[in-house]
């Protein structure tokens, strides 16, 4: 189960304007999305095997934001993701020493639903906030729990916030193939931010967080294959129980009045005890145009060090019996093109919007020891809109 693809596009798609569980008093909002998302085939040169096909997933969102009480606000969503397609097994060597990757095959389908119920309540320059979200997979369960403090200083400019949330999730992968019957993992994270109006043009915020997993992180679906005396041996796609991370963010907002337009700028650290370490930047343009016209370019930059453990292919089997070669463990670099086009009319808001990721383990700031023979390229085409009343 391609698990991260489905993550990664929740959160392109939860990027959109108007999806969010935030919640302006006075104001009820109703948005829709739909989400057409298509990965690259994997080279046919570096496959074992016909299948080159990846995965496609289609996604419908629906949001409802409004005012319950005085300074009471409800935001609930609900989201549907149909996929198919084959996924990255294993690898292997060939007689020729070549390392090849083999595929699932195209047998690959599931269906995900979930739903995140959030309630915010803002007393003077304090606001409170709770939300609880469910997440159903054919092989897949989670529930999270999530707690958010907002504090706003008395000089109007400066404010903190602070966020913790904790999940747990059931794994019951389907299919002889699956290293495991049944499996659970849990999760925490918190995080801290300062925001601070530096004047009126200029926003900027900087957080800190970190986060904490345990139980079963391996991929159920994903083998590893050692050649032991001239005989194949699959092995399961084994990794530490717990994984603990550190992150640093920034954003910056800054409003060109001549041009009617706003630069917005993120920063991301990432640095865990799996030895990867990664940095992502996003810049985008936020242009004003008559008529309720807006046009927004953007471009992210991702990249990323290789976990202690990563490799294409093991020759040897590993002292601690760490062994996965999941293209999201390997060092890469990657960066997405974007554009939307927004147009509001009275109460209405239509938006559409394009993305186009590409991967290379040559984008990445340094050559990684063992470059993946399954990273991802994708495009992602968007659509929906916002009804407020």
């Amino acid at each position: 189960m391609n698990k991260s693809a489905l993550k990664a596009l929740s959160t392109a798609a939860l990027a959109l304007p108007g999806v969010s569980t935030q919640v302006q008093a006075n104001d009820s909002k109703v948005g829709v999305r739909l989400h057409n998302y298509s990965e690259g085939d994997v080279a046919a040169g570096d496959v074992d095997g016909t299948t080159t096909d990846r995965y496609g997933i289609k996604v419908g969102q629906f949001m409802l934001t409004t005012s319950i009480a005085d300074n009471l606000n409800l935001a609930l969503s609900y989201q549907q993701e149909t996929m198919s397609g084959a996924s990255p097994w294993y690898t292997k060597k060939l007689s020729s020493g070549q390392v090849k990757q083999v595929m699932s095959g195209a047998s690959i389908a599931d269906t995900r639903k979930d739903w995140n119920a959030a309630i915010q309540y803002k007393l003077d320059n304090i606001t409170l906030s709770t939300n609880l979200a469910q997440s159903k997979e054919d092989d897949y369960a989670s529930t999270s729990y999530g707690l958010g403090l907002g504090y706003e200083f008395s000089d109007n400019v400066t404010s903190v916030n602070l966020a913790v949330d904790t999940s747990d999730d059931e794994l019951n992968p389907a299919g002889t193939q699956a290293s495991i019957l049944s499996d659970k993992k849990e999760s925490w994270s918190g995080f801290i931010a300062v925001s601070r109006i530096i004047n009126k043009n200029l926003i900027a915020q900087i957080g800190v967080g970190i986060s904490h997993k345990s139980g079963y992180l391996s991929d159920p679906y994903k083998k590893v294959n050692f050649s032991i005396a001239n005989k194949l041996e699959l092995a399961a796609d084994t990794r530490p129980e717990e994984r603990q991370a550190k992150t640093l963010a920034t954003k910056i907002r800054y409003f060109i009045p001549k041009l009617n337009s706003a630069l917005h700028f993120d920063y991301r650290f990432y640095q865990d005890d799996w030895e990867v370490v990664s940095h992502t930047y996003d810049l985008a343009w936020y242009q004003n145009l008559n008529y309720g016209w807006q046009i927004i370019p953007s471009i992210r930059f991702y990249a990323q060090t290789e976990s202690f453990f990563y490799e294409n292919y093991y020759e040897i089997k590993r002292p601690d019996n760490f062994h996965s070669t999941d293209y999201r463990l390997s060092g890469y670099g990657a960066y997405t093109l974007g554009l939307k086009l927004n147009k509001r009319f009275e109460d209405w808001l239509f938006t559409i919007g394009y993305q186009n990721y590409q991967s290379d383990s040559n984008y990445g700031f340094s050559q990684p020891n063992e470059a993946s023979l399954s990273l991802i390229d994708f495009q992602l085409f968007s659509l929906g809109f916002d009804y407020s009343f």
